[in-house]
């Protein structure tokens, strides 16, 4: 069945078309700075080591969940949400979604890495589309737990920024046709899309829902901590 976003969709997912997405970079050039390295803020008050209910990466300004919505390890993220249900989702725990400065602040880490935990692509890291060995490309591992690809990211940050899932940002591609930027790419895109740096907004109205888009939130950071 034909949906109003049907075409949207594909674009997204990365199906060949006759009208193929335009992929953008995108380039933080601001020195990342994190106020607390390597940290994973226990909000729940849980002692290091332990599970907390409520896990955040701390950086200059902000705090980013350190796995998708609802930032809990094991959990399935949200997906199939509008860009105002995600953002009511985080107001509901005093939250935000994340600017795209800071959510790639945060992919990148403090090491400024276009995958977070490197460089060069590296095989089965991140959940995104695996070598087949024969130059093509596995796609069938679908969306998978928060936490299951522990090391997609920098060492003790955020998890799962690349691939799994998009994810929405609250900053405008287009303001004037009221157009949002996802990031991140999903398990499905190629590694242009699946990246630190890789990023869409076309015809992304907040009305839009997908079953590859998800969020993760943001919140400002506690006085004296910048």
């Amino acid at each position: 069945m034909t949906t109003p976003f049907s075409s949207l969709s594909r674009a997204i997912s990365g199906v060949r078309g006759p009208n193929p997405p335009l992929v953008e970079r995108h380039v933080v050039t601001a020195r990342i700075v994190c106020w607390v390295l390597v940290v994973v803020w226990l909000c729940a008050g849980a002692a290091l080591g332990e599970d907390a209910e409520d896990p955040e990466i701390g950086f200059a300004g902000f705090l980013v969940d350190r796995y998708e919505y609802p930032n809990r390890v094991g959990a399935y993220p949200r997906v199939d949400v509008t860009f105002d249900e995600a953002t009511r989702l985080c107001t509901e725990r005093g939250k935000r979604l994340c600017t795209e400065h800071e959510w790639e602040t945060a992919c990148r880490g403090p090491r400024n890495m276009p995958f977070g935990y490197g460089i060069e692509f590296i095989p089965g890291r991140c959940n995104t589309p695996q070598p087949d060995g024969e130059g093509g490309w596995i796609r069938d591992q679908g969306t998978q737990p928060s936490g299951t690809f522990a090391d997609c990211g920098p060492d003790h940050g955020a998890v799962d920024m690349v691939g799994n899932v998009w994810e929405w940002t609250q900053s405008w591609y287009d303001e004037e046709r009221g157009w949002r930027v996802i990031r991140g790419g999903s398990w499905f895109n190629n590694l242009n899309l699946a990246s630190a740096d890789g990023r869409y907004g076309r015809e992304l109205v907040a009305e839009f829902h997908l079953d590859l888009v998800g969020f993760r939130c943001c919140r400002d950071a506690p006085d004296g901590s910048q």
